[in-house]
């Protein structure tokens, strides 16, 4: 969906991610300078914490059609204290959202047109790194979260599809059906799938000679 812009003299913008990470709970951050709320999917509204110039997100590039891509997120400026902790939470795997946000310069809220915000990236948290950025200055370091991430459309390209060919899972989608109920007994048998059918030549059976016996006598 594009968006009408044409009667805006100046415009902000900034980007919003939502990060779910299993057994542990969604994070959202934007690169603004302050909270901003965003009005999410499921209708309802929720703040996003303002983490700046500590969050960078790699461009991406804005297609008619969906495309496997591929953008990186870094979250810098962790204390190295949580260190430990930050490795111990499980971020491969996690779903991520980015946003692009137009805001009012004046006002720092977003416009309010329709399309706003805009969706720029769904994927999947594919792998992360840790890197320590050390500060001359203020003689302390602090932790730096490289994230890289996949779209949707490249984990369905990859997505092996179909159903296995046992009982369960023939019974989980037709509870009565038994056709599949002697695959256990096939396992390890073998046999040609497409082989040619060949035909076993018919027996000849030879039935033994009775004797017939007249049982009319001639009478003299």
């Amino acid at each position: 969906m594009s968006i009408n812009l044409s009667g805006y003299s100046s415009v902000g913008v900034c980007l919003c991610v939502r990060l779910d990470i299993p057994s542990y709970g969604v994070l959202r951050l934007s690169t603004f300078h302050k909270a901003i709320n965003i009005t999410e999917s499921d209708g309802f509204v929720y703040p996003y914490s303002p983490a700046g110039i500590l969050m960078s997100v790699s461009e991406s590039v804005s297609e008619l059609r969906a495309t496997s891509v591929e953008t990186a997120v870094g979250l810098s400026g962790i204390p190295i204290e949580y260190a430990q902790g930050v490795q111990a939470v499980r971020i491969k795997g996690s779903r991520i959202e980015i946003r692009r946000v137009f805001t009012d310069p004046l006002t720092d809220n977003p416009l309010a047109i329709a399309g706003n915000p805009i969706f720029m990236f769904q994927g999947v948290v594919t792998n992360y790194g840790f890197s320590e950025q050390y500060n001359e200055f203020s003689l302390d370091s602090s932790l730096v979260i490289n994230l890289a991430c996949s779209s949707l459309v490249d984990m369905l390209n990859t997505k092996i599809t179909g159903r296995r060919t046992n009982q369960e899972s023939m019974l989980q989608f037709y509870d009565t059906d038994t056709s599949f109920n002697r695959i256990t007994n096939l396992i390890g048998r073998p046999y040609d799938f497409g082989a040619p059918v060949t035909k076993t030549p018919a027996t000849q059976v030879t039935q033994p000679e009775s004797s017939v016996t007249n049982d009319f006598v001639d009478q003299p």
